[in-house]
């Protein structure tokens, strides 16, 4: 597991984004669920280095206040 702090680095466990993705999709999956189009669009690109884990964070946050 990873843990992100408020500058959207990792503090323990997997630093790799795509693995840290892969990991957080396995989790999400032992729980009978899946991301949504826009979750999985923003995973993709964190998996892709495209974007940070608070970049991320961020992008989440705004889609779900509209």
């Amino acid at each position: 597991m990873t843990l992100v702090n408020d500058s959207g680095t990792s503090r323990v466990g997997v630093s790799d984004p795509r693995t840290a993705v892969t990991e957080a999709l396995g989790s999400l999956r032992v729980d009978g669920l899946e991301p949504g189009p826009f979750g999985s669009a923003v995973l993709r690109d964190v998996a892709a280095g495209e974007v940070s884990y608070a970049d991320a964070v961020a992008r989440i946050v705004a889609h779900y206040r509209r």
